[in-house]
């Protein structure tokens, strides 16, 4: 089975909605050698929005299963995504109290994209971190 890796990142600090930007890079091992893909992107939302906009827009580009590393810098939205999206998914993306979840859309496109693959999500330094930074 391929390894994928997953890398997301923001410029979007503090708390609230603002501009900013996001990135991804994707990466895999090829015949050929290491290979990556990346995307950025401007926004307009709070921080971990917009690395799930990132994630569900680089998980899109998975067509078939793999093991997936992703690498997020929001804890929460490790948390979340390690702990509560295939809970979420089996209740259509509503909360234990029956609200739907904001951003239900990212999440159910995040789980589609990523139900084919063994997923593990990090919240850790990389070998892109200061890359993916300094792209933003």
């Amino acid at each position: 089975m391929s390894v994928v890796n997953v890398y997301v990142a923001t410029n979007i600090r503090g708390v609230g909605k603002k501009k900013g930007k996001f990135i991804y890079l994707l990466e895999t091992e090829t015949s050929k050698g290491p290979a990556t893909i990346h995307h950025i992107q401007d926004i307009e939302a709070t921080k971990d929005v917009a690395e799930l906009t990132a994630l569900a827009i680089a998980t899109a580009r998975i067509k078939k299963s793999c093991e997936l590393n992703v690498y997020v810098t929001s804890e929460q939205l490790m948390h979340n995504l390690r702990h509560f999206l295939s809970r979420w998914a089996k209740n259509n993306y509503c909360r234990s109290d029956g609200r739907r979840l904001s951003c239900w859309q990212l999440w159910k496109t995040v789980y589609e994209n990523t139900s084919i693959c063994d997923m593990r999500v990090y919240n850790k330094s990389h070998s892109y971190s200061k890359w993916l930074l300094k792209q933003l």
